[in-house]
C-alpha cells in the first residue's frame, strides 16, 4: 500500500520519489509485478573486491577514525589484513574499526594493531564468521543465506544463536551480559524462528537491558552530566 501510495504521488502530482531500503524491501518486489518494475534497475548484492577505488576510499575513511592516543598508518599490510576480515563488506569494515577503537580504549592500549585487529575478529565476530569464511572460500550461497536475502539463514548461525540463547538461560545473565548476548542475536532474529523457551529467553534479556542505566560522561571535576 505504501508503494502505490508514492507510485501515485508521483504519477498524479509528478512529484519524483526514491525508494530506499535494506535487502529485506527485496521481498516487496518479489510479491508485486508492480513493485519490481517501479524499482528501475535490480541491484545485486555484492561485497567489495580489495581492488575496487571506492573500497580503499571507505577503508581510508574508516581507519581515519581513531581515538587512541597514538595514530597508526594505514600500510598495505594492514589494508590487506582488514578486506581478510571484512571481505569488502562495510557493515563489517565499521564494526571492526568501532571494535578495535573500543577494546584499546578499555583496554588502556595506545594504537591499534592487526593483532588487535585479529582479536576483535576472534571475539567480536562470532556471528559473522561464516558469511566471512564463506567468502573467503568463495561460497557466495552461503554469504546470501546469512545476509538474509530470501534463503534463511545459515545452519552454523542457527546453531551460533542457539547455543548463545540456551548460555543466557543456563546463566540467567542481566547487564552488560545481558546486552552484549542481546547485541549479537537481534539482527538475526527476524529471520530466526524462536521457540516458546527462546521467545521467553530473549524477552528476558530485552527487560534485563532495559534496566541498565545510561552511562553519562564526567565532566572536568568528576561529576555525571549531559553534555550542552
Amino acid at each position: 500500500m505504501i508503494f502505490m501510495l508514492f507510485d501515485q504521488l508521483t504519477q498524479v502530482a509528478r512529484i519524483p520519489t526514491v525508494k530506499i531500503g535494506t535487502s529485506k524491501a527485496n521481498r516487496l518486489a518479489e510479491k508485486e509485478f508492480t513493485n519490481a518494475r517501479r524499482l528501475g534497475i535490480p541491484h545485486e548484492w555484492r561485497n567489495f573486491s580489495i581492488g575496487s577505488e571506492d573500497w580503499k576510499m571507505l577503508v581510508e575513511y574508516a581507519w581515519d577514525y581513531q581515538l587512541t592516543p597514538d595514530f597508526t598508518e594505514l600500510n598495505d599490510e594492514i589494508f590487506k589484513k582488514i578486506y581478510s576480515l571484512t571481505l569488502g563488506i562495510p557493515h563489517c569494515l565499521f564494526f571492526l574499526v568501532e571494535q578495535a577503537n573500543k577494546y584499546c580504549l578499555r583496554k588502556g592500549i595506545k594504537s591499534i594493531s592487526i593483532a588487535i585487529l585479529d582479536h576483535i575478529f576472534d571475539t567480536k565476530f562470532s556471528m559473522m564468521k561464516p558469511a566471512i569464511i564463506a567468502l573467503r572460500h568463495g561460497k557466495l550461497d552461503a554469504f546470501d543465506d546469512i545476509m538474509t536475502l530470501g534463503r534463511g539463514l545459515d545452519k552454523e548461525v542457527k546453531k551460533l544463536i542457539k547455543e548463545l540463547l540456551k548460555v543466557a538461560d543456563d546463566h540467567n545473565f542481566s547487564g552488560v551480559e545481558a546486552r552484549a548476548i542481546l547485541e549479537q542475536i537481534e539482527v538475526y532474529l527476524p529471520e530466526y524462528k524462536l521457540t516458546q523457551k527462546e521467545t521467553r529467553t530473549v524477552k528476558r534479556l530485552e527487560k534485563q537491558v532495559a534496566m541498565i542505566p545510561s552511562e553519562l560522561p564526567l565532566d572536568d571535576d568528576g561529576y555525571e552530566g549531559v553534555p550542552l
